[in-house]
């Protein structure tokens, strides 16, 4: 079988779908790389402001209790 995509008359339709996938993933990746250089940091830093106190108070608290 023969495939030659100038006889395929949905081939502009399947170009356009092409560069709209490809402008998506582009969106996609740029999106992933600002989550990771600037969001991830600052849920870290929310993370340790609000959760991280209780943690290492729980943590000496178990350690007392240990060595009680």
């Amino acid at each position: 079988m023969n495939l030659n995509l100038t006889n395929i008359p949905e081939k502009e339709s399947l170009k356009e779908k092409y560069f709209l996938l490809k402008g998506e993933y582009v969106k996609l990746l740029t999106d992933k790389d600002s989550l990771l250089q600037w969001g991830k940091p600052q849920l870290e830093a929310l993370y340790v402001v609000k959760i991280g106190h209780k943690q290492l108070q729980l943590l000496e608290i178990q350690l007392e209790t240990r060595a009680g």
